[in-house]
């Protein structure tokens, strides 16, 4: 069977309409498709697989912990630089479990608190252990000082703190500990015997235990503190109740009296604080968007509503289509601000593509250079600052938040002011190690790789009355630094590849499928088309006529007489002879005579 040129042009015309086809379902109705599979499967739906997940992260998040060891503590006392030797990371796995679950209908958003249990994980960390003993600067000590120190009223307390230092500091500002004791264990202050003996109630002890703060500010020391057998364990209790009326998460009061603090003991197996979030079941664009922290949509650490605001994700869970215009914040509750992520550069993780996000450059710029940041300068560092009285680029006083003068930046000072990172040897800040980055499947938002970094460092200076600071130089001091986030493990690879990634190889079959039909009908029916026209069997040509002379016209003129069918009234061939005959005689006939 052959097809006419008409035919072939239909097929033509069939290859466009798939194409078009193919466009329509691939370009709009199957993204369409997607994005409402997207939503209704993570939607926080009380029931779901998603809802499931969430509650209980079905994967461990690592808490990798870095120590700062000082190797040069007797010179340091002497005004020479720090000489740090990085130990770690000391790694933790980090378990979440969400509790006291609400949800308002109303509202659509899901209330909580989320406990925090933290195990050490003796095969990833070595041949780092617990037990490892390192040098620091003494993150209690310092707090301390610096507490005092930004209080006029309080400031003459140093000088007891300086007095109990044989008795609690014996390291003086140094502390040498285990590295567990130091990161979860908690560090013991020897305070428990100390309102023990026979001077146990004299007026001095009574007013040191009851309220050292309060009396210190009126100034009723200067009375009680003189006699010279007393003032070594007055000086220790002054110091001990100060610290237990510091209400600060890194410290708390033991059973026998002692005061342990550690840096991060207070994330274990505790909540920190009652989050409401959104559910994403109406939007969901709006999954898992914390809309109020402690019933509140600000925090009061900062100076300004624009810094108080509570803004973006815990960093577990993002929401779905994000593109490389947005931009995603996370809010932690360690600094008490939320933090914005801009899209960086493609990534890939196990086969799975995604985009990496990171912090501009405007998050920890300091006040001078962006003014928006000016509200996360509480003003009350001493030393390293700029003369407006905050700090230089990259440095964040967490006064306002954790209660005591902890100083955070990125690891080893990355994109920091490069005076921080000149008052210390042995770091070396790379992007590749000490950026804080994450990298997001976008369709789901779904965290694929990275998390969250930072630096706990504190200032150290001379203080005035304090001895044990004498020939120091201005430093912020780094103690120890951390990465908190996880990597995406083979069951939710899994997971994300049935939820996702197969329906979209599917319909990507189908789309370029239909597109390749399309295309091929068309190509095949254009060319057909335009042979069936150029084939010699669908044009006749016909040849030019050439001139006739008479006697051809009249043969010609026979002969079409002679073609006639006969009919009844038709005449013999003999009677068609003779009258061409006779005709052609009347015509030489009446050219004789015309010549005569």
């Amino acid at each position: 069977m052959r097809f006419s040129a008409r035919g072939w042009c239909w097929t033509g015309v069939a290859g466009v309409l798939l194409v078009v086809l193919a466009a329509l379902l691939g370009w709009v109705a199957f993204p369409y498709f997607v994005h409402l599979l997207i939503g209704k499967e993570l939607a926080l739906k009380d029931g779901s697989d998603a809802y499931d997940r969430w509650v209980t992260l079905p994967i461990d998040l690592d808490l990798k912990l870095s120590i700062f060891n000082v190797t040069n503590k007797e010179e340091i006392m002497r005004g020479a630089k720090p000489k740090l030797q990085e130990l770690g990371p000391y790694v933790y796995k980090q378990h979440r479990h969400k509790v006291n679950i609400k949800y308002d209908e109303e509202a659509d958003t899901w209330t909580y608190r989320q406990i925090l249990i933290h195990t050490f994980d003796a095969e990833q960390s070595a041949p780092f252990k617990e037990d490892d003993v390192v040098t620091t600067i003494h993150p209690a000590l310092m707090s301390m000082i610096n507490i005092m120190t930004n209080i006029p009223v309080l400031a003459k307390g140093t000088m007891f703190v300086d007095a109990a230092a044989p008795l609690l500091f014996p390291d003086g500002i140094f502390l040498t500990t285990t590295a567990g004791a130091l990161l979860f264990g908690g560090v013991h202050i020897a305070c428990g015997k100390l309102g023990s003996g026979s001077d146990a109630d004299s007026p001095a002890f009574s007013m040191a235990a009851q309220n050292p703060i309060a009396n210190l500010a009126a100034g009723k020391w200067q009375r009680n503190a003189n006699a010279p057998s007393l003032k070594p364990r007055l000086a220790a209790l002054i110091t001990c109740s100060s610290f237990k009326h510091i209400k600060v998460p890194t410290m708390n009061v033991l059973d026998n009296g002692d005061v342990s603090f550690s840096l991060f003991g207070y994330k274990n197996n505790t909540a920190d604080g009652e989050y409401t979030v959104k559910s994403g079941i109406t939007q969901p664009e709006e999954i898992a968007q914390i809309t109020a922290w402690n019933g509140k949509a600000t925090t009061t650490a900062w100076g300004g509503p624009t810094c108080n605001a509570v803004n973006g994700t815990q960093g577990d869970i993002f929401s779905p289509y994000i593109e490389k215009t947005s931009t995603i914040s996370v809010f932690s509750t360690d600094i008490c601000r939320s933090m914005t992520l801009k899209y960086l550069e493609d990534a890939s993780y196990r086969g799975i593509p995604g985009y990496r996000f990171a912090p501009g450059s405007e998050v920890m710029a300091s006040a001078a250079d962006n003014g928006n940041n000016y509200c996360f300068c509480p003003q009350v560092a001493r030393g390293l600052t700029k003369e407006n009285g905050c700090l230089k680029k990259g440095a964040l006083d967490l006064s306002g938040c954790q209660g005591i003068p902890i100083i955070v930046t990125y690891p080893h000072f990355y994109e920091s002011d490069p005076s921080y990172l000149d008052g210390v040897e042995g770091l070396n800040p790379q992007a590749e190690l000490h950026r804080m980055q994450l990298d997001i499947e976008p369709m789901t938002g779904t965290p694929l790789h990275g998390g969250k970094k930072m630096q706990l460092n504190w200032m150290v200076r001379q203080v005035e009355g304090f001895e044990l600071t004498k020939g120091v130089r201005p430093t912020l001091f780094p103690v120890a630094w951390m990465y908190e986030g996880a990597a995406l493990n083979t069951p939710m690879v899994d997971l994300l590849n049935g939820l996702l990634f197969s329906k979209l190889t599917i319909l990507d079959a189908v789309k370029y499928t239909l597109l390749s039909l399309g295309l091929l009908l068309f190509l095949v029916g254009a060319v057909m088309y335009y042979r069936v026209r150029r084939s010699p069997s669908a044009v006749r040509p016909q040849s030019p006529e050439a001139p006739q002379r008479p006697s051809d016209r009249a043969t010609s003129a026979a002969g079409d007489v002679g073609l006639m069918a006969p009919g009844p009234h038709a005449a013999p061939n003999g009677a068609v002879g003779d009258m061409a005959e006779t005709k052609l005689q009347a015509g030489v006939n009446g050219s004789a005579n015309g010549n005569a």
